[in-house]
């Protein structure tokens, strides 16, 4: 295996506490107001003119959460293709957009992992995982094989849950699913994969790092850090972008951007260690010369929540792209061909119990132009749909 140079050690590995911004709480809000029922069969879904759609869960408490897909051009006409009863609680859209897996509650408790037909509008089920809870779905970039966590169900009151992942491989006449390491104690969270599918990267929670495993029987690497996310693959898949955290005293800490050279093993960071800066997620840019990362300025700049930046890949510039104190930023994701960003976006209120009432909104940002337009409201979690080929 091999083993990255780690540019900061420390023994402080227990007591961490995971820092969730502010937009986060929207998702939980969601998964609170999820109640019991069904999965009714659908119909043929409506299929909007020729560009790339957005898909996002909606709404966020109150009722189940579906997923919707919206036209960027039209998004007043956004419309549901999914109507689960019980709820959904996350999603992923296949490389060429015609279908999205998914992640059902089910009535009995557990999470199955469900397939959307975009086409047909037709459901199937994947993996009838209750009582175990299936999530965090990935595609391969083929779209022939799916990585996926998987938590052993809560039944029987077990405090601890441990999760792995699994791999669906849906390429022949009948799926194969098993888990990505034959070692039942090797428990990783968090399925990213390469631009290339030959390797999956996942969190090891035990050792805290991200283990990225090759597929076609190389050696594995393991990349030191305590941040608990795996990470993105830059677009050629030579660097791997992650976070980690940095103590800069007895009591405050930061988290701060690596990036990992995958031929060299060198780890190059791309804030001072003293830089008053917090990182949340971090995207690359289609043309992997920077990153856009959601970040929150911890000197005279602060703001309640992160807000998004563009970071050079070479020497760790930043420019903002989208900053609004009013706002904290959430999830985000690129269009299909680098020109846009939807964005996740959740109102930065002090008050705690304005703060119950308050719901994430989902914005497009034109990186060319700086304008940034509100989508819909009451909504998290979104995602481009490439247009159908």
């Amino acid at each position: 295996m091999i083993l990255f140079q780690a540019l900061f050690s420390s023994p402080r590995r227990a007591g961490l506490v995971a820092l969730v911004g502010l937009a986060g709480v929207a998702a939980l809000v969601a998964l609170l107001g999820l109640a019991a029922g069904s999965h009714p069969a659908r119909g043929g879904l409506p299929q909007p003119g020729g560009g790339p759609l957005i898909a996002f869960l909606a709404p966020v408490g109150g009722a189940p959460a579906n997923i919707h897909l919206l036209d960027p051009a039209s998004p007043a006409q956004a419309f549901p293709v999914t109507s689960s009863a019980i709820g959904v609680y996350d999603f992923a859209v296949s490389p060429d957009g015609r279908q999205i897996a998914f992640s059902e509650y089910h009535a009995g408790g557990g999470i199955d992992l469900r397939l959307l037909d975009r086409a047909t509008g037709q459901i199937s089920t994947l993996v009838a995982c209750a009582p175990d809870e299936c999530t965090a779905s990935s595609w391969s970039p083929d779209g022939t094989r799916l990585a996926y966590e998987r938590t052993p169900g809560a039944a029987g009151g077990a405090n601890v849950r441990p999760t792995r992942v699994w791999v669906l491989d849906l390429s022949g006449a009948t799926p194969v699913n098993a888990p990505l390491f034959e070692d039942e104690a090797l428990y990783t969270v968090g399925p990213v994969w390469s631009p290339d599918g030959t390797r999956l990267a996942s969190y090891d929670l035990q050792n805290s790092g991200i283990l990225i495993h090759d597929l076609t029987g190389g050696a594995d690497a393991f990349l030191p850090t305590l941040h608990g996310g795996t990470g993105a693959f830059s677009p050629d898949g030579s660097r791997l972008a992650c976070l980690d955290i940095v103590f800069v005293s007895e009591t405050a800490l930061y988290t701060h951007i690596r990036v990992a050279d995958l031929q060299t093993g060198q780890i190059t960071a791309l804030t001072a260690p003293d830089a008053p800066v917090d990182d949340a997620r971090l995207l690359w840019t289609p043309d992997g010369t920077a990153l856009v990362v959601g970040r929150r300025l911890m000197d005279e700049g602060y703001t309640p929540g992160h807000q998004l930046y563009l970071v050079a890949a070479s020497n760790g510039d930043a420019k903002p792209l989208a900053v609004d104190p009013a706002y904290a930023t959430g999830a985000f994701a690129w269009e299909p061909d680098g020109t846009r960003l939807v964005i996740q976006r959740f109102p930065a209120v002090a008050n705690p119990v304005a703060g119950r009432e308050a719901r994430p909104s989902l914005w497009v940002l034109d990186t060319a132009t700086g304008q940034i337009s509100k989508l819909v409201a009451d909504a998290f979690l979104p995602a481009w749909v490439p247009a159908s080929r």
